[in-house]
């Protein structure tokens, strides 16, 4: 993947006011905690021997396993998602939300956290780890919290699970000291478990990132190259990275690109989906009307736009595999160059096409890429494509590193 200006544009660290939210979790703690001896005898609590138990969607849209005492209950809400409530052997039950079509898990943190603020105090919410599962991304979360109750004040541990893929995903949580492992396997067998049965789509190819400041997990971004049934070809783009505004505040922002791609590997046409935490910044949709001409409509920060702008290359916007085949071919030089390629980024100036202009160093095979006054510092491999970038943001850096690629 390359341009990392594009994939995360809007990832300096900074503050995020995020919308209140109706949904929220139980974040009532089970028991109250009266020393470092109970609350250490209480976090260590796990379960064994649970047995994998098939969760299957009632309409035959999806299936999967996860590890319980029993079977799962599964109920379809109004809006499509479905609930999934598991005997974990705690207290509490392990709960899942499955949804019908893309997710968006920073929108999903950020409304449950803001719901469970209303009834505790957080002490802190971080990222914990992010893996690759099969095509799908994994993200821990852990939220400790202390609330008030009748019997003195009681300390609590939300665990999250958020799996994101091409067209859709899960979460996953558990509200209660303990069974950190418990939780953490049985969510991890439902990711590697989870299949629809009737895929919208062939993934032709996938690669998967994850970010870091100073060494801790923040975010992750994914690609997919997709095959539609009627041979259509698009790019899929997902990007989720959160910011410690401090321990017990964590703020979200989600990206989603969808772009259709014509025979000569060119944009023909794309959308474009952003949130900072529940709250939606930007929803915008580009078409080609002529070579090199396109028009943009939508809504950005609660304003409606639209126009048209045009592409200084008369055939139009390249795909990510036009330009990293261009890097490619200047990797072969003996001396540096320079590649350059205009892209559509709705949250820096959704009215007209940015242009990136990177330095390609044959010799320690990196770039510099160059938006504005931003820059990334990329490592590549021989395929043009970027394996590792650094962001400097000053006092913070942001490095983001790819996890895997296949196909493409």
């Amino acid at each position: 993947m390359i341009g990392v200006l594009a994939i995360f544009p809007g990832c300096a660290p900074r503050q995020t006011q995020v919308q209140a939210s109706s949904t929220s979790a139980k974040a009532e703690p089970q028991s109250a905690v009266r020393g470092p001896v109970a609350f250490a005898e209480l976090r260590a609590r796990e379960t064994k021997g649970l047995g994998e138990v098939p969760v299957v969607a009632g309409d035959g849209t999806w299936r999967g396993a996860l590890l319980a005492k029993s079977s799962p209950a599964v109920v379809k809400t109004e809006h499509g998602v479905y609930q999934v409530k598991a005997d974990i052997g705690a207290r509490s039950s392990m709960e899942c939300s499955v949804f019908p079509t893309d997710i968006s898990g920073g929108v999903w943190l950020s409304a449950v956290l803001d719901g469970a603020r209303k009834k505790v105090q957080m002490i802190n919410v971080e990222p914990k780890g992010i893996e690759v599962v099969g095509n799908h991304v994994g993200m821990d979360v852990l939220a400790t919290y202390t609330a008030e109750l009748a019997s003195g004040k009681a300390i609590g541990e939300m665990k999250i699970y958020i799996l994101s893929s091409s067209d859709r995903g899960f979460v996953c949580y558990h509200d209660e000291l303990g069974y950190g492992e418990t939780f953490g396997t049985s969510a991890r067998v439902f990711a590697r478990s989870f299949e629809l049965m009737h895929e919208p789509w062939q993934v032709e190819g996938v690669e998967i990132d994850r970010a870091e400041l100073d060494g801790h997990p923040v975010g992750f971004s994914q690609h997919y190259w997709v095959r539609m049934p009627n041979g259509v070809a698009l790019t899929v783009s997902r990007t989720l990275v959160t910011h410690q505004r401090a321990p017990g505040e964590l703020s979200t922002e989600d990206d989603l690109t969808v772009e259709g791609l014509g025979a000569d590997s060119r944009v023909v046409n794309a959308q474009y989906h952003a949130w900072q935490g529940a709250i939606e910044t930007y929803k915008m949709e580009l078409n080609q009307k002529s070579s090199g001409v396109f028009e943009y409509k939508g809504t950005a920060h609660g304003k409606a736009l639209s126009g048209t702008m045009r592409t200084r290359d008369k055939k139009g916007i390249e795909s990510e595999l036009l330009i990293e085949n261009r890097i490619a071919e200047a990797l072969k030089r003996k001396n540096p160059s320079t590649v350059k390629w205009e892209t559509y980024l709705p949250d820096s100036d959704p009215t007209r096409l940015q242009l990136i202009e990177a330095k390609v160093m044959p010799k320690d095979r990196r770039m510099e890429a160059r938006k504005d006054k931003q820059v990334s510092y990329e490592w590549l491999d021989e395929q043009g494509s970027t394996v590792r970038t650094v962001l400097d943001f000053g006092q913070v850096k942001l490095n983001v590193a790819r996890l895997v690629r296949k196909g493409r």
